[in-house]
């Protein structure tokens, strides 16, 4: 039974060495078949990537060949290229020297031209100006002209003026002659009469308008002022006096249109009877000025007028003026 058994084992393990051995050989059997076929497939293509690697280089050579011809055309072109470059360049250069001597005497030209224009435009500025000048004389020498003919005019008049002024001064001078000769006379009687034993003297007299403008005028005279000194006044009679301011005119006759109200002077052996334009109380020693003014109530008539000055114990001084 064992021996079966062992002869069975033999057998079976024949048979797969057999199996297997087989198998071996029909596996190299295929891969010399696949070696083969592989070996002559690529023998074919080496033989056709050759034929095809021979034309390329045919080609290869033929383009070689076509280039170097072209290199040979190229490289006489670049010669002559070369040379007319050299011609083109010195000729560049010969240009550019040219082109900076021309800007430079464009550049000059321009600098000329503008320094031109701001000349002309001053000139024309200046013809503008000298124009006007020019007017403005016109002008000047026609109203010069006028003035001329104006003050040739005032000039007769102004010596017609003179010569009838120099006559109404000579008239006035003698108008004052007499006048001086009468207030001398007129103060010499009043100082005979009514002596106060001090004088009044220095007289200013002005006459006003309302708006204290000055005037000569006997119509716009609002106001009179008159300004005087008393001195010379003896210890006797430094006290207090009331001093009176009348007017009267040329004739010594009291003037009508001047605010007045009576009033009595003591004299050497009379009482006076006055008509005092301004009244004042003062106490005389020394030096003193006294300021008074007349009030006119209505306008005054033009003409020579008499002031004359009292204290309550007679005659201080007396003095003339005229209104136009």
């Amino acid at each position: 039974m064992e021996s079966s058994k062992e002869m069975h084992q033999e057998n079976a393990s024949t048979r797969t060495w057999k199996i297997a051995a087989g198998s071996v050989a029909v596996l190299l059997l295929a891969t010399i078949g696949i070696s083969a076929y592989l070996f002559n497939r690529q023998s074919n293509q080496q033989k056709a990537d050759a034929a095809n690697w021979q034309a390329h280089i045919a080609q290869l050579e033929e383009s070689r060949t076509s280039l170097n011809g072209e290199l040979a055309t190229l490289e006489g072109d670049y010669e002559t290229q070369i040379s007319e470059n050299t011609v083109l360049k010195d000729d560049l250069t010969a240009k550019l020297a040219e082109v900076e001597s021309l800007q430079k005497k464009v550049k000059s030209a321009q600098s000329q031209l503008s320094q031109s224009k701001a000349q002309s435009a001053e000139i024309k500025a200046r013809l503008v100006q000298l124009e006007d000048i020019k007017i403005t004389l016109e002008k000047d020498i026609a109203m010069l002209t006028g003035e001329n003919v104006a003050l040739t005019e005032t000039n007769v008049i102004l010596t017609e003026t003179v010569a009838s002024a120099q006559r109404e001064v000579s008239i006035l001078n003698e108008r004052v002659t007499h006048l001086t000769e009468v207030n001398t006379k007129l103060n010499q009687r009043l100082a005979t009469i009514a002596p106060a034993g001090f004088t009044a003297d220095n007289f200013a007299i002005v006459a006003q308008q309302k708006n204290d403008k000055l005037t000569a005028k006997a119509s716009k005279a609002d106001v009179i002022n008159v300004a005087f000194n008393i001195s010379d006044v003896p210890e006797d009679y430094s006290r207090n006096h009331d001093i009176y301011l009348v007017i009267t005119d040329f004739e010594g006759m009291p003037v009508q249109g001047v605010a007045s109200k009576s009033a009595q002077v003591r004299t050497a052996d009379n009482i006076l009877q006055i008509q005092a334009a301004d009244a004042e109380k003062v106490n005389v020693n020394g030096i003193k000025t006294l300021k008074m003014t007349i009030d006119p109530i209505e306008d005054l008539e033009p003409g020579m007028y008499n002031l004359v000055v009292y204290a309550d114990n007679g005659f201080l001084g007396a003095t003339g003026f005229q209104l136009r």
